[in-house]
């Protein structure tokens, strides 16, 4: 399946095949060691990291992560963010040094899962704010571009009259625990808002990189592209129930 997502490449074959290539990269998101202390088995370590960079200058992780996730149904979405300290070794690049804070819409639940997948659902969105912006100052555009289905599940970050009234406007009912300082609180479907533990299931998936766990990489863009990597097994493992 992988295999038919892989960008072709014109002209004679490249010194590394795509199997290793993929292998290397996945094992750096692991592991989180340096990209020169790749083993040898990957090859060249240079060669490795530049490829990977050039994917991610051309878009081809977010290629194959859009690919790779399922047709959703129409019971909704879940959003939440998680901060990420970057790692000394982050210095250096544009960004490198602050935290950045990942901010994740995932789907409630999948048309088609197989019987021994566990998750129901999975990241459709996955984009980098810095670290001390509110995630919420970004959920009006995830919203507009993103958002789909009967409800739009969130907690108490999330809660403003905005965008209440954006989803309403966009017929998305808001399932938004109330923030505390509410005078008059909205009522909470809690059926709906009790699947809500899923992104924090998935947010722990995702730390098990520990690439992502700790940011290692220098710019935004390749951290970015190992967030679409780690989503992209996930999905992967749906698709084989776990295998």
């Amino acid at each position: 399946m992988v295999r038919l997502l892989v960008p072709s490449r014109p002209g004679p074959n490249p010194k590394l095949d795509d199997r290793t290539f993929i292998d290397a990269v996945l094992y750096r998101a692991k592991t989180g060691i340096p990209w020169r202390d790749l083993p040898e088995r990957f090859g060249s370590w240079k060669t490795v990291y530049n490829r990977f960079s050039n994917w991610s200058l051309r878009g081809h992780w977010t290629a194959i992560f859009k690919a790779l996730q399922l047709e959703a149904d129409d019971e909704g979405v879940i959003i939440d963010a998680s901060v990420v300290r970057a790692h000394q070794d982050a210095a250096g690049g544009k960004g490198g040094s602050s935290a950045m804070r990942w901010v994740v819409l995932e789907v409630d639940s999948p048309r088609r899962s197989t019987p021994s997948s566990t998750r129901r659902g999975g990241p459709l969105h996955v984009q980098l704010t810095p670290g001390q912006q509110h995630e919420s100052t970004v959920a009006a555009a995830i919203i507009e571009n993103h958002a789909r289905g009967k409800a739009f599940i969130a907690d108490t970050g999330y809660d403003s009259d905005a965008i209440r009234n954006q989803l309403r406007s966009m017929r998305i009912k808001p399932v938004i625990h109330a923030n505390p300082t509410r005078k008059k609180k909205p009522r909470l479907d809690r059926r709906r808002y009790a699947v809500r533990y899923r992104v924090e299931v998935f947010f722990h998936d995702l730390k098990r990189f520990r690439a992502l766990a700790t940011r290692f990489e220098k710019t935004s863009r390749n951290y970015l592209a190992l967030l679409q990597v780690a989503c992209s097994m996930i999905w992967l493992q749906d698709l084989t129930g776990g295998a």
